[in-house]
């Protein structure tokens, strides 16, 4: 199950970034109410993104638990809005090859999901090692933040659970993610190994990125073929009743 060791606060996604490293920033082309969707299968097997992200780094999803709405406090909703989602996944990871490494380990990770404002949304991510050396005494933390910059939207909603938004009008959108590793014992080689950890979680990030655009081409191409499939069914239908009703005329002449 999740470690319940493993916190998630929301108050780290009040923007307050110092003590985290800036692990990517890029701008990329997609709608925001895509992102928002897509982010909610992440460390899952569902959805595009999801399922591409399990084929390619590896993992299995054991448990994704139901995403719950939590109320912030007053200090809090001011700044980021009235309420978050979270959840909690467990999952199993295949690993590289490494001296005293296992060859796969069970991950706890949890989710925090808010939209401050109709141009911004931050997902934060907090993932722990469980079988690996001393991979129960820290745990990464991730601080995603996603903003239209161009062709903003009109506030939406953060889609019901299952939901999947394929459409959408593709807004410029600056993407930021702030990671550290957090200690909850003191560790001799404790700084090497945040320094693995954050170099591990760089290259990560820029896959993630690059399989949400993936994720949201597949899905336009989805929606295009089902739009041509409807188009011919609509026009194999016409001709149908064009050629019995050419027959019935031929019937009554």
């Amino acid at each position: 199950g999740v470690c319940p060791a493993l916190p998630v606060g929301v108050s780290s996604l009040r923007g307050s970034h110092a003590k985290r490293e800036l692990a990517l920033e890029e701008r990329v082309a997609l709608p925001l109410s895509f992102v928002q969707a897509a982010l909610r299968d992440l460390d899952t097997a569902d959805g595009a993104l999801g399922r591409r992200l399990s084929r390619r780094m590896g993992y299995t999803t054991l448990h994704a638990g139901a995403w719950q709405q939590v109320s912030l406090a007053q200090a809090e909703a001011s700044e980021i809005g009235p309420s978050a989602l979270r959840r909690e996944v467990s999952l199993k990871l295949r690993l590289p090859p490494m001296p005293m490494f296992p060859s796969e380990t069970n991950v706890s990770v949890a989710h925090s999901l808010v939209q401050p404002s109709a141009d911004d949304l931050v997902f934060e991510r907090a993932a722990q090692a469980l079988d690996v050396p001393n991979g129960r005494y820290g745990f990464l933390e991730e601080v995603w933040t996603f903003k239209a910059v161009a062709a903003s939207s009109q506030p939406e909603a953060i889609p019901a659970a299952g939901t999947h938004v394929s459409g959408g009008e593709a807004s410029v959108v600056e993407v930021k993610m702030w990671a550290d590793v957090i200690f909850t014992k003191k560790m001799r080689f404790a700084e090497r190994a945040r320094t693995q950890v954050l170099a591990r979680a760089r290259k990560l990030a820029a896959v993630v990125l690059e399989e949400l655009q993936h994720a949201y081409a597949e899905a336009g191409e989805d929606a295009a073929a089902a739009a041509e499939a409807e188009t011919l069914g609509v026009g194999t239908s016409l001709s149908r009743v064009a050629a019995a009703g050419a027959g019935a005329a031929g019937g009554g002449l």
